[in-house]
């Protein structure tokens, strides 16, 4: 009934099997590494350097003076003659 190979037992660490690594050239891997490592600082680099010397807000307001703009006659806005933007210049 016994079996003549020998059996590993049910308990205690799993034989180790060794792979050979196959990479047809180690230095790429390198390359892509120090490829990866110096994008990854120089976007980290920029994003430190804008947060530091440019000031970003989401709830900005401006200060500012208000006046009151009526017209000389009495009546309604029909028409305006100018767009968005435009230059207006006093005849």
């Amino acid at each position: 009934m016994s079996n003549p190979t020998r059996q590993r037992p049910l308990y205690g660490p799993a034989p180790r099997i060794l792979l050979p690594l196959k990479s047809g050239r180690p230095g790429r891997v390198k390359a892509v590494l120090c490829l990866v490592l110096l994008t990854a600082s120089a976007v980290g680099g920029r994003m430190w350097w804008r947060s530091y010397y440019f000031e970003q807000t989401d709830n900005a307001y401006l200060a500012g003076h208000v006046g009151t703009i009526s017209s000389r006659i009495p009546g309604v806005v029909s028409k305006v003659l100018v767009s968005e933007k435009l230059l207006v210049h006093q005849d």
